[in-house]
């Protein structure tokens, strides 16, 4: 990954988003740092990868819903470091995710920051957390995740 379009998706200000999610989603602004700081980790991985990623934190979720409905503002961010719009994609019967993104997410945060932070786990059940440590695809018949489905 170009070290340079990291950094500055690292530094992206999203504090634009900031009174609006905590109004809309009842969060407080520790919770916006912490999603926003993931949200950015999310990017930053889409950024260097093909394969499709999962977004378990609702927190990460709601922050990244709240960013596309600033249309004009999560259209520029788009362009500017993937050069086209990034689909959000709910996992559904309908419009499926595959299980893979969730170990497609946990190997990719390991890969590009040598470790996986317990931000991405805490939400997931222990047989979840379980089979990622083994670098297995996880059973998610219970499990609510979106993400992204690749290119």
């Amino acid at each position: 990954m170009n070290q340079s379009r990291k950094k500055l998706i690292e530094r992206y200000d999203l504090d634009f988003l900031r009174e609006e999610y905590c109004r809309r989603f009842g969060r407080t602004t520790a919770d916006f740092e912490e999603a926003a700081r993931a949200l950015r980790t999310f990017f930053t991985l889409v950024s260097s990868s093909t394969k499709p990623l999962a977004i378990t934190s609702e927190k990460v979720d709601d922050l990244w819903h709240m960013f596309i409905l600033f249309t004009p503002q999560y259209r520029e961010f788009c362009d500017k470091f993937f050069g086209r719009y990034i689909d959000h994609q709910p996992n559904t019967d309908r419009t499926p995710v595959p299980a893979s993104a969730l170990l497609n997410l946990y190997q990719a945060l390991d890969e590009q920051f040598g470790e996986v932070d317990d931000f991405w786990l805490r939400d997931l059940p222990i047989s979840v957390q379980a089979s990622l440590l083994r670098n297995e695809v996880p059973d998610v018949t219970a499990l609510k995740w979106s993400g992204w489905t690749g290119v």
